[in-house]
């Protein structure tokens, strides 16, 4: 992983907690997919990597890097370090 990507996953996630999970309804603290899928999408973009790039080389389609970034998909711990490695790797190219 990059010197940057390790800074992003280092943030303070605090940020994109919610109080009450909207998929299930249960009062644990969730990750707000649809805050943390925009701040992803704003690194990729100020990178100039595209999403079907991304897509690519994460092996899904282009549909579903969209749904992630807008938040209608979950995101793992493993999936945004993959997705951050594909986005610094692009940047590179």
């Amino acid at each position: 992983m990059t010197r940057d990507g390790k800074q992003f996953l280092a943030m303070d996630l605090s940020q994109y907690k919610t109080k009450t999970c909207s998929r299930c309804g249960g009062d644990g603290k969730v990750l707000n997919y649809r805050k943390l899928g925009n701040a992803l999408k704003r690194e990729r973009s100020r990178l100039g990597v595209t999403a079907t790039y991304i897509a690519k080389q994460l092996g899904i389609t282009l549909s579903y890097v969209s749904h992630m970034e807008c938040g209608r998909k979950c995101w793992t711990v493993q999936r945004i370090t993959k997705y951050l490695n594909a986005i610094h790797k692009g940047q590179k190219q």
